[in-house]
Protein backbone atom coordinates (compact mmCIF):
# COMPACT_ATOMS: atom_id res chain seq x y z
CA UNK A 1 0.00 0.00 0.00
CA UNK A 2 3.01 2.12 0.39
CA UNK A 3 3.91 1.95 -2.76
CA UNK A 4 0.63 2.61 -4.47
CA UNK A 5 0.14 5.37 -2.53
CA UNK A 6 3.93 6.87 -3.97
CA UNK A 7 1.69 6.03 -7.30
CA UNK A 8 -1.22 7.76 -6.67
CA UNK A 9 -0.10 10.61 -5.28
CA UNK A 10 2.30 10.89 -8.34
CA UNK A 11 -0.67 10.83 -10.59
CA UNK A 12 -2.32 13.42 -8.63
CA UNK A 13 0.48 15.67 -9.05
CA UNK A 14 0.58 15.30 -12.25
CA UNK A 15 -2.78 15.69 -13.14
CA UNK A 16 -2.53 19.41 -11.10
CA UNK A 17 0.49 20.33 -13.27
CA UNK A 18 -1.16 19.04 -16.82
CA UNK A 19 -4.22 21.19 -15.70
CA UNK A 20 -2.30 24.10 -14.25
CA UNK A 21 -4.10 23.84 -11.19
CA UNK A 22 -3.47 22.97 -7.34
CA UNK A 23 -4.64 19.59 -6.45
CA UNK A 24 -6.88 20.89 -3.64
CA UNK A 25 -9.22 22.63 -6.57
CA UNK A 26 -9.72 18.75 -7.92
CA UNK A 27 -10.87 17.06 -4.68
CA UNK A 28 -14.03 19.87 -4.01
CA UNK A 29 -11.88 23.44 -3.69
CA UNK A 30 -11.01 25.40 -0.70
CA UNK A 31 -13.19 24.56 2.29
CA UNK A 32 -10.85 25.89 4.43
CA UNK A 33 -8.51 28.93 3.34
CA UNK A 34 -6.00 28.58 6.50
CA UNK A 35 -5.93 25.31 8.17
CA UNK A 36 -5.02 25.01 11.83
CA UNK A 37 -1.80 23.24 13.21
CA UNK A 38 -0.06 21.48 16.14
CA UNK A 39 3.80 20.73 16.45
CA UNK A 40 5.38 17.29 16.71
CA UNK A 41 8.29 17.82 18.81
CA UNK A 42 10.80 15.93 16.89
CA UNK A 43 14.45 16.56 18.54
CA UNK A 44 15.66 20.36 17.58
CA UNK A 45 16.46 23.18 19.31
CA UNK A 46 14.96 21.73 22.91
CA UNK A 47 13.99 18.62 24.51
CA UNK A 48 10.23 17.76 25.20
CA UNK A 49 10.68 16.00 28.41
CA UNK A 50 13.15 18.70 30.26
CA UNK A 51 12.09 22.01 28.44
CA UNK A 52 8.70 21.44 26.60
CA UNK A 53 7.79 25.14 27.65
CA UNK A 54 10.57 26.55 25.98
CA UNK A 55 9.05 25.14 22.63
CA UNK A 56 5.93 26.46 23.56
CA UNK A 57 6.66 29.78 23.86
CA UNK A 58 8.65 29.90 20.92
CA UNK A 59 6.12 28.61 19.16
CA UNK A 60 3.50 31.09 20.31
CA UNK A 61 5.72 34.03 19.13
CA UNK A 62 7.15 32.97 16.05
CA UNK A 63 4.26 31.16 14.65
CA UNK A 64 1.25 31.27 16.44
CA UNK A 65 0.94 27.35 16.89
CA UNK A 66 -0.84 27.06 20.41
CA UNK A 67 -0.71 23.24 19.96
CA UNK A 68 1.96 20.71 21.15
CA UNK A 69 2.36 16.75 20.40
CA UNK A 70 4.95 14.92 22.98
CA UNK A 71 5.80 11.25 23.71
CA UNK A 72 6.88 11.17 27.89
CA UNK A 73 5.70 8.17 27.71
CA UNK A 74 8.15 6.04 25.53
CA UNK A 75 10.98 5.91 28.08
CA UNK A 76 8.80 3.97 30.55
CA UNK A 77 7.68 1.61 27.71
CA UNK A 78 11.59 0.46 26.88
CA UNK A 79 12.41 0.18 30.50
CA UNK A 80 9.53 -2.11 30.86
CA UNK A 81 9.92 -3.84 27.74
CA UNK A 82 6.16 -2.69 26.76
CA UNK A 83 4.84 -5.45 29.31
CA UNK A 84 3.70 -3.22 32.33
CA UNK A 85 3.73 0.53 33.54
CA UNK A 86 4.32 1.46 37.67
CA UNK A 87 3.01 4.67 39.51
CA UNK A 88 6.39 5.83 39.88
CA UNK A 89 6.59 5.56 35.98
CA UNK A 90 3.70 7.90 35.33
CA UNK A 91 4.73 9.86 37.78
CA UNK A 92 7.92 11.03 36.26
CA UNK A 93 6.14 10.84 32.35
CA UNK A 94 3.76 13.55 33.63
CA UNK A 95 6.38 15.99 34.56
CA UNK A 96 6.45 17.30 30.91
CA UNK A 97 2.54 17.54 30.85
CA UNK A 98 2.65 19.28 34.07
CA UNK A 99 5.06 21.87 33.16
CA UNK A 100 2.62 22.95 29.98
CA UNK A 101 -0.43 23.18 31.72
CA UNK A 102 1.21 25.03 34.87
CA UNK A 103 3.16 27.65 32.45
CA UNK A 104 -0.06 27.92 29.51
CA UNK A 105 -2.90 26.66 31.15
CA UNK A 106 -6.03 26.00 29.08
CA UNK A 107 -4.44 28.48 26.41
CA UNK A 108 -2.87 25.91 24.97
CA UNK A 109 -3.70 22.09 23.60
CA UNK A 110 -1.72 19.01 24.58
CA UNK A 111 -1.51 15.72 22.47
CA UNK A 112 0.42 12.57 23.49
CA UNK A 113 1.69 10.13 21.44
CA UNK A 114 2.18 6.22 22.69
CA UNK A 115 3.16 4.48 19.29
CA UNK A 116 1.11 1.47 20.01
CA UNK A 117 3.26 0.48 22.52
CA UNK A 118 0.94 -0.56 25.58
CA UNK A 119 -1.01 -3.58 26.23
CA UNK A 120 -4.52 -2.66 27.84
CA UNK A 121 -4.20 -2.66 31.43
CA UNK A 122 -1.19 0.02 31.08
CA UNK A 123 -3.22 1.98 28.63
CA UNK A 124 -6.20 2.32 31.13
CA UNK A 125 -4.03 3.28 34.14
CA UNK A 126 -1.97 5.90 31.86
CA UNK A 127 -5.08 7.19 30.78
CA UNK A 128 -6.78 7.64 34.36
CA UNK A 129 -3.63 9.41 35.52
CA UNK A 130 -3.77 11.79 32.34
CA UNK A 131 -7.24 12.76 32.73
CA UNK A 132 -7.04 15.73 34.75
CA UNK A 133 -4.59 17.18 32.47
CA UNK A 134 -7.62 17.15 29.92
CA UNK A 135 -5.08 16.54 26.55
CA UNK A 136 -7.02 16.98 22.98
CA UNK A 137 -5.84 13.25 22.76
CA UNK A 138 -4.54 9.90 23.50
CA UNK A 139 -2.98 8.58 20.24
CA UNK A 140 -2.19 5.00 19.39
CA UNK A 141 -2.19 3.68 22.88
CA UNK A 142 -2.71 0.19 21.51
CA UNK A 143 -1.49 -1.52 18.11
CA UNK A 144 -3.85 -0.93 15.13
CA UNK A 145 -6.68 -3.33 14.82
CA UNK A 146 -7.25 -4.56 18.14
CA UNK A 147 -11.15 -2.90 17.90
CA UNK A 148 -12.60 -4.60 20.64
CA UNK A 149 -9.37 -3.73 22.90
CA UNK A 150 -10.13 -0.08 21.52
CA UNK A 151 -13.59 -0.09 22.59
CA UNK A 152 -13.14 -1.39 26.29
CA UNK A 153 -10.48 1.02 26.61
CA UNK A 154 -12.45 4.18 25.24
CA UNK A 155 -14.96 2.82 27.56
CA UNK A 156 -12.99 3.53 30.68
CA UNK A 157 -11.76 6.69 30.23
CA UNK A 158 -13.38 10.20 29.26
CA UNK A 159 -10.34 11.13 27.51
CA UNK A 160 -10.82 11.31 23.49
CA UNK A 161 -8.96 8.37 21.54
CA UNK A 162 -7.48 8.92 18.15
CA UNK A 163 -5.89 6.12 16.01
CA UNK A 164 -5.32 5.29 12.34
CA UNK A 165 -1.74 6.74 11.48
CA UNK A 166 -0.47 3.19 10.72
CA UNK A 167 -3.87 1.72 9.06
CA UNK A 168 -3.91 1.61 4.85
CA UNK A 169 -6.91 1.24 3.28
CA UNK A 170 -10.71 2.43 3.25
CA UNK A 171 -11.91 -1.18 4.56
CA UNK A 172 -9.60 -0.87 7.67
CA UNK A 173 -10.53 2.46 8.70
CA UNK A 174 -14.59 1.38 7.91
CA UNK A 175 -13.93 -0.99 10.51
CA UNK A 176 -12.25 1.38 13.10
CA UNK A 177 -15.78 3.90 12.43
CA UNK A 178 -17.65 1.07 13.10
CA UNK A 179 -16.10 0.34 16.64
CA UNK A 180 -17.13 3.49 17.90
CA UNK A 181 -13.58 4.08 19.61
CA UNK A 182 -12.45 6.80 18.47
CA UNK A 183 -13.03 10.92 18.44
CA UNK A 184 -10.59 11.77 15.83
CA UNK A 185 -9.39 9.70 12.57
CA UNK A 186 -5.51 10.13 11.53
CA UNK A 187 -4.34 8.23 8.06
CA UNK A 188 -1.05 9.19 6.55
CA UNK A 189 -1.27 9.58 2.79
CA UNK A 190 1.65 8.17 1.88
CA UNK A 191 0.46 5.14 3.98
CA UNK A 192 -3.07 4.72 3.91
CA UNK A 193 -3.37 4.10 0.11
CA UNK A 194 -2.32 8.09 -1.70
CA UNK A 195 -5.00 10.92 -1.69
CA UNK A 196 -7.37 8.62 -3.26
CA UNK A 197 -7.88 6.48 -0.79
CA UNK A 198 -6.99 9.45 1.96
CA UNK A 199 -9.75 11.48 0.45
CA UNK A 200 -12.48 8.20 0.80
CA UNK A 201 -11.46 7.63 4.41
CA UNK A 202 -11.84 11.63 5.29
CA UNK A 203 -15.67 11.16 3.46
CA UNK A 204 -16.87 8.22 5.08
CA UNK A 205 -15.12 9.91 8.71
CA UNK A 206 -17.34 13.04 8.14
CA UNK A 207 -20.21 10.48 7.25
CA UNK A 208 -19.62 9.60 11.02
CA UNK A 209 -19.69 13.50 12.20
CA UNK A 210 -15.86 12.69 13.23
CA UNK A 211 -12.95 15.05 12.22
CA UNK A 212 -9.58 14.45 10.25
CA UNK A 213 -5.71 14.98 11.81
CA UNK A 214 -3.78 13.93 9.25
CA UNK A 215 -0.35 12.40 10.31
CA UNK A 216 2.37 14.55 8.57
CA UNK A 217 5.49 13.55 10.53
CA UNK A 218 7.81 12.62 7.11
CA UNK A 219 8.84 14.18 4.20
CA UNK A 220 7.95 17.66 2.60
CA UNK A 221 5.72 15.57 -0.09
CA UNK A 222 3.63 13.92 2.80
CA UNK A 223 2.87 17.60 4.21
CA UNK A 224 2.32 19.00 0.92
CA UNK A 225 -0.13 16.67 0.16
CA UNK A 226 -1.99 16.55 2.92
CA UNK A 227 -2.29 20.21 2.94
CA UNK A 228 -4.64 20.47 -0.32
CA UNK A 229 -6.46 17.35 1.62
CA UNK A 230 -7.21 19.31 4.54
CA UNK A 231 -8.18 22.48 2.20
CA UNK A 232 -10.75 20.59 0.25
CA UNK A 233 -12.02 18.66 3.39
CA UNK A 234 -15.18 20.24 5.68
CA UNK A 235 -14.06 17.81 8.66
CA UNK A 236 -10.56 19.52 9.62
CA UNK A 237 -9.97 19.29 13.45
CA UNK A 238 -6.23 19.98 12.72
CA UNK A 239 -3.06 19.20 11.08
CA UNK A 240 0.26 18.32 12.46
CA UNK A 241 3.27 20.06 11.57
CA UNK A 242 7.20 19.95 13.04
CA UNK A 243 9.08 22.86 13.48
CA UNK A 244 12.62 21.84 12.62
CA UNK A 245 11.00 20.07 9.50
CA UNK A 246 10.38 23.87 7.71
CA UNK A 247 12.68 25.36 9.68
CA UNK A 248 15.61 23.58 8.98
CA UNK A 249 15.22 20.17 6.96
CA UNK A 250 12.93 21.34 4.04
CA UNK A 251 14.95 24.48 3.29
CA UNK A 252 17.85 22.49 2.10
CA UNK A 253 15.88 20.20 -0.09
CA UNK A 254 13.05 22.57 -1.86
CA UNK A 255 12.78 26.05 -3.55
CA UNK A 256 9.77 26.98 -1.76
CA UNK A 257 8.77 25.12 1.25
CA UNK A 258 5.82 25.99 3.04
CA UNK A 259 5.88 27.35 6.61
CA UNK A 260 3.09 28.00 9.18
CA UNK A 261 2.16 32.15 10.19
CA UNK A 262 -0.71 32.97 13.07
CA UNK A 263 -0.76 28.83 13.69
CA UNK A 264 -2.06 27.27 10.29
CA UNK A 265 -0.64 26.80 7.05
CA UNK A 266 -2.20 27.85 3.69
CA UNK A 267 -2.25 25.27 0.36
CA UNK A 268 0.20 26.75 -2.32
CA UNK A 269 -1.46 27.69 -5.94
CA UNK A 270 0.81 26.33 -8.16
CA UNK A 271 -0.11 23.23 -9.75
CA UNK A 272 -0.26 20.01 -8.87
CA UNK A 273 0.92 19.60 -5.06
CA UNK A 274 2.66 23.00 -5.78
CA UNK A 275 6.33 21.48 -4.31
CA UNK A 276 9.08 22.78 -6.40
CA UNK A 277 12.67 20.57 -5.42
CA UNK A 278 15.86 22.20 -5.53
CA UNK A 279 17.79 20.17 -8.68
CA UNK A 280 20.85 20.04 -6.63
CA UNK A 281 18.67 17.06 -4.24
CA UNK A 282 19.17 15.29 -6.53
CA UNK A 283 22.75 14.65 -6.34
CA UNK A 284 22.76 14.79 -2.43
CA UNK A 285 25.09 11.51 -1.47
CA UNK A 286 21.71 10.06 0.33
CA UNK A 287 19.88 10.23 -2.95
CA UNK A 288 18.97 6.59 -4.79
CA UNK A 289 18.24 7.71 -8.61
CA UNK A 290 17.09 5.18 -10.81
CA UNK A 291 16.40 6.13 -14.74
CA UNK A 292 14.26 3.83 -16.73
CA UNK A 293 15.44 3.47 -20.64
CA UNK A 294 11.96 3.66 -21.28
CA UNK A 295 9.39 0.85 -23.04
CA UNK A 296 11.33 -1.30 -25.75
CA UNK A 297 10.11 -0.51 -29.09
CA UNK A 298 9.48 -3.58 -31.55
Amino acid sequence: MRALSAIDLALWDLLGKSLGVPVYRLIGGKTNPQVRLYNTCFPYKFDFNREPEKIMSELIETRGIKAIKIWPFDGAARASANQYITWKAIDDALTPVKKLRDRFGSEIEIAIEFHAQWNLPSAIRIAHALEPYRPMWLEDMLMPGNFRQYHELASETSLPLIAGERMAGKMQFEQLLASRTVKYVMFDVTWCGGLTEAHKIATMADAYELPIAPHTAGGPLLFYASTHLTTASPNVWIQESCQRFYERDWPAMLENPIAPSEGKIQVPEEPGFGMRIKPEAWNHPAAVRQISSGPRKS
